[in-house]
């Protein structure tokens, strides 16, 4: 397989986005880094830019799915990756998935948010999680444990083929069940990362409402295409096995 991009939608991410740059450009197999700026008011693209990125700028701010499409459609490369912009240095670990997409053992290969120590606390009551988990089981006969996880590797192929999907925070969910849908390979690996964890403040608490309506309608759109799309059979979809892991140098500790 060829050209390996890593795209990184980015809002507001000025504090992280240079660590996560400078990780994912030590993956070997990746040959580009590109930080979509999605209207941010800090110094996210310039920080970027100074960590080795290539950065593309939208003129406001438009959503996950818009800069992730946004990114797709000014690259080239066979792979992509898609990571987000607050993982810092532990996106390194990100390579493991595209190993697997490389290996041919998977069409689409998603991290398994395995939080390290320190960020084990935290985050929200996974209302979001738990309906987007239900979706994807009950449209696909697929039962995720990550269902919500941004960190994937896929062929551009997938990407195409699975469009047009919603706006917003949807688009993970949107773009696991069409992938199952039109019979591609998908598995989750189990990769310990770090990310910031989203507090109880008043914007949090706004950004969790958000995420469930844009998960929600997606969720909706993927419902009212089931009857027009033939399920995947049960070999394309699943887990990375432990055989795979061990030859890809994934630790087996991941599945305790």
């Amino acid at each position: 397989m060829g050209e390996v991009v890593a795209i990184i939608p980015a809002f507001n991410e000025e504090e992280r986005v240079a660590a996560t740059v400078t990780a994912l450009r030590s993956i070997p197999a990746v040959t580009r880094v590109c930080v979509v700026d999605d209207g941010s008011g800090d110094e996210t693209a310039a920080r970027a830019e100074r960590a080795g990125a290539v950065v593309l700028r939208l003129p406001c701010n438009q959503g996950k799915a818009a800069a992730l499409a946004a990114g797709v459609s000014q690259t080239q490369g066979d792979l992509l990756l898609f990571a987000d912009a607050d993982l810092g240095s532990s996106a390194g670990r990100l390579g493991v998935l595209i190993s697997l997409v490389q290996a041919g053992q998977a069409d689409m290969a998603i991290a398994h948010f395995l939080p390290a120590v320190s960020q084990r606390r935290g985050g929200g009551m996974g209302w979001a999680k738990g309906m987007a988990a239900r979706a994807i089981h009950q449209l696909t006969g697929w039962q995720p444990r990550s269902p919500l996880s941004g960190q994937r590797a896929l062929r551009r192929t997938l990407w195409q083929e699975v469009q047009p999907l919603p706006a917003g925070f949807g688009v993970e969910v949107a773009l696991t069940i069409r992938a199952l849908q039109r019979g591609f390979r998908v598995v989750e690996v189990p990769v310990e990362l770090e990310h910031r964890v989203t507090g109880w403040g008043w914007r949090d608490v706004v950004h969790r409402g958000r995420q469930w309506w844009a998960i929600w309608r997606a969720v909706q759109s993927c419902r009212r295409e089931a009857g027009r799309v033939r399920p995947a059979q049960p070999a394309q979809i699943g887990r990375a096995s432990q055989a795979d892991r061990e030859t890809l140098g994934q630790a087996d500790e991941g599945e305790r």
